[in-house]
């Protein structure tokens, strides 16, 4: 993909197992919404799937600055499953949405615009 917004931040699988680095997804910041991301496919072969935000209701509290959203009369919020398309589901990395974003925002304080699934598994 080459048209990626700015700031984006490329998320790959760099397994030994493969050639060359994987895409798994890419995230970009929300403009005027300060620690938040959207998602964005990272290949034409991802289409065909939703995204890896699922919508979950549960009891942990948020993160100061985190965002729930009401469905239903319940709080509600999304939470990742980052897989590579070559290693499957095995290797997948969940990740809550407060805690990849606040991953995320880390990085781009450091100027990253490139991560290893490994490296954002380690920081979660």
């Amino acid at each position: 993909m080459t048209d990626r917004p700015e700031g984006n931040i490329f998320i790959y699988c760099d397994d030994p197992s493969h050639a060359k680095h994987v895409a798994v997804t890419n995230f970009y910041p929300v403009h005027g919404s300060p620690g938040h991301w959207n998602e964005r496919y990272a290949s034409r072969a991802a289409r065909g799937d939703k995204q890896s935000g699922q919508t979950i209701v549960d009891d942990a509290p948020l993160r100061e600055g985190s965002r729930a959203r009401q469905q239903k009369g319940r709080d509600v919020r999304s939470r990742y499953l980052l897989t590579c398309r070559k290693c499957g589901g095995g290797r997948a990395v969940p990740a809550r949405e407060e805690n990849l974003f606040a991953v995320l925002d880390a990085l781009a304080s450091k100027g990253q615009s490139k991560v290893a699934l490994a490296q954002v598994a380690a920081n979660l």
